[in-house]
């Protein structure tokens, strides 16, 4: 069981839960959890229900994020990281599903961001980033052109 503090409510906020349900997913993921059911994060006075579950879904992932493209090849005799496998919420909420799609949304972006950062240049090249451009607008529904040097 792990038990996280976001604050008062009179001064709840998104960001609070963020860092509440982030500290909370990391402490599991570290004591060895690789599944997480937690209650829906409090709403009363802060965000509304969809803002908060959304953020607290957003704040497990990024605090959990970990760059392991290359861990085997550095680290061999180290074991490989931990990683949460289900975050489940539990409570009933109207809007669940589409504020844990939000969340993750957001989540995914950020860890597309820190990916692509932490690549070693001698990687990600011009062209390992027009194909991961590629990827991504492929996976969206995304039109996408990609100009050439000569463009």
């Amino acid at each position: 069981v792990v038990l996280a503090c976001v604050g008062s409510a009179s001064g709840l906020t998104a960001e609070a839960i963020r860092r509440g349900w982030g500290a909370a997913a990391t402490a599991a993921r570290d004591h060895g959890a690789a599944n997480i059911v937690s209650a829906l994060p409090p709403s009363g006075g802060g965000p509304d229900t969809s803002t908060a579950l959304a953020a607290a879904a957003e704040g497990a992932i990024l605090a959990t994020y970990r760059f392991a493209a290359h861990w085997g090849a550095v680290r061999r005799a180290e074991p490989a990281p931990r990683e949460i496998a289900d975050l489940v919420f539990v409570g009933e909420t109207e809007d669940g599903e589409a504020a844990i799609v939000r969340g993750t949304a957001a989540a995914a972006g950020v860890g597309l961001a820190r990916d692509l950062v932490n690549e070693p240049a001698s990687t990600l090249d011009p062209e390992a980033m027009a194909e991961h451009a590629r990827r991504v607008a492929t996976e969206q529904g995304l039109e996408i052109r990609v100009y050439g040097p000569a463009e």
